[in-house]
């Protein structure tokens, strides 16, 4: 995950990375086309305060959908866009010697939510013909909490500040630069190392 402050917005750009299963046979990583493949989400929402209680933009980025099938954590669903070759396959790279399909989303949030956390987490879909066409889900996120109490958290509009001047201040130019509506809050301790 990258965030850069960009003007009134933060961009936020998501890169997953999946394994590739080897073909029994052959050896040779399997990859096939865009349209076989399970479908890849980012499932998210942004919190200020409550971990619990996730909010959405009013304005869907694009390609996103409004998902409430949990009433407690109602999220945004972006799809994750797969890379694909020319003919549509979808490409295999290596990194480290593994081969890895990757998938990305670009977000901007407007920099007057901040400062806020963007929780989410990847959620395959998949078209189970046997099941007389239904959609399975499957989430994923950290591994010591599952999903739907936990989730990965990106901290937005947050940042190390600056030790002087002392007490809150604007960010604006010179030493205190930062993005719009960031406040510094410099603290004296007698007994601090």
């Amino acid at each position: 995950v990258v965030v850069e402050p960009a003007g009134d917005v933060y961009r936020v750009q998501v890169e997953v990375a999946e394994e590739v299963e080897y073909h029994p046979l052959t050896g040779v990583p399997r990859h096939g086309s865009a349209a076989t493949q399970p479908r890849l989400w980012l499932h998210w929402g942004l919190h200020r305060e409550c971990l619990d209680a996730w909010m959405c933009l009013p304005d869907l980025p694009p390609g996103s959908e409004y998902n409430d099938c949990d009433k407690v954590k109602p999220a945004t669903r972006t799809c994750l866009v797969r890379d694909t070759d020319d003919d549509g396959d979808v490409t295999v790279r290596h990194r480290g010697g593994f081969p890895l399909r990757f998938a990305r989303a670009a977000l901007e949030i407007p920099s007057y939510y901040a400062p806020l956390e963007l929780d989410f987490a990847i959620v395959e879909t998949k078209l189970v013909e046997a099941g007389g066409g239904e959609v399975t889900e499957t989430f994923d996120g950290p591994r010591r909490i599952p999903w739907p109490q936990g989730a990965f958290a990106v901290p937005l509009g947050m940042s190390a500040g600056f030790p002087a001047p002392l007490g809150a201040s604007r960010m604006g130019s010179g030493l205190t630069a930062g993005a719009p509506g960031w406040v510094n809050f410099a603290l004296h301790s007698a007994q601090a190392e």
